[in-house]
C-alpha cells in the first residue's frame, strides 16, 4: 500500500534508524533498571538521557524543513494490523525535542528530591514514559497509536500513585 503523504526513508537522511533508537533506548534502560536494580540507577538514567538527547539533536540536524514529506520513515512488518511504521514531520520533531529535554529535567529533579531506594523505580518509570511518548509522536499506524496510548497509562498511574503529594491524588487516578 502506497502512503498518502510522500515519505523520505531514514537511510537517505541518516546512517542509523534514529526513530527506532529514540524509542528503544529508554525502554531498554528502563528494563535494565527493573530487572537488575543496580546500585547506579541515576548514573545509568542520566547517561541514557544524554545519549537520547544526542540522538534527538542528530535527528534535528538531519531534518529537512523545506519538504512537506514525512521524514526518517521506518517500516517493519509484524502482525498484519500492527505493522510498525514510524516517520516524523516538523511538529513531531518539536514534541520529541521537548520530551527528551523535559525527561532529562524530571530525572534530575527525581535524583535530587527522592530517597535513594526510590531512584530505580522512578527512573525506570520516567524512561518508560519517554519511550511511549516518542512512540506516540512517531507512529503512522492508528492501531499502534491506540496500543501505545493504553500502555502509556501504566507509567502515569505509577507516577501518580507513588509520588503524588496532592490530597486529591485518588481522585486524579479515577479520571
Amino acid at each position: 500500500m502506497t502512503p498518502i503523504t510522500p515519505e523520505i526513508s531514514w537511510s537517505m537522511q541518516s546512517d542509523l534508524p534514529l526513530l527506532a533508537i529514540l524509542q528503544l533506548l529508554p525502554l531498554a534502560v528502563a528494563l535494565l533498571l527493573f530487572l537488575f536494580k543496580g546500585k547506579t540507577p541515576v548514573q545509568l538514567t542520566m547517561l541514557a538521557m544524554v545519549v537520547e538527547l544526542f540522538f534527538t539533536f542528530q535527528l534535528y540536524q538531519a531534518f529537512d524543513p523545506t519538504t512537506a514529506a514525512l521524514q526518517f520513515s521506518e517500516s517493519l512488518t509484524l502482525l498484519s494490523p500492527l505493522n510498525y511504521h514510524a516517520a516524523i514531520d516538523g511538529m513531531s520533531l518539536i514534541f520529541i525535542l521537548l520530551s527528551t529535554v523535559i525527561g532529562l529535567m524530571v530525572a534530575l529533579y527525581g535524583w535530587q528530591v527522592l530517597d535513594d531506594e526510590e531512584h530505580p523505580r522512578f527512573m525506570a518509570t520516567i524512561l518508560f514514559t519517554l519511550s511511549t511518548l516518542i512512540s506516540l509522536f512517531t507512529t503512522q499506524n492508528l492501531l499502534w497509536f491506540i496500543v501505545m496510548s493504553a500502555i502509556q497509562l501504566m507509567p502515569i498511574v505509577v507516577l501518580l500513585k507513588s509520588w503524588s503529594t496532592s490530597p486529591e491524588k485518588d481522585e486524579a487516578l479515577t479520571r
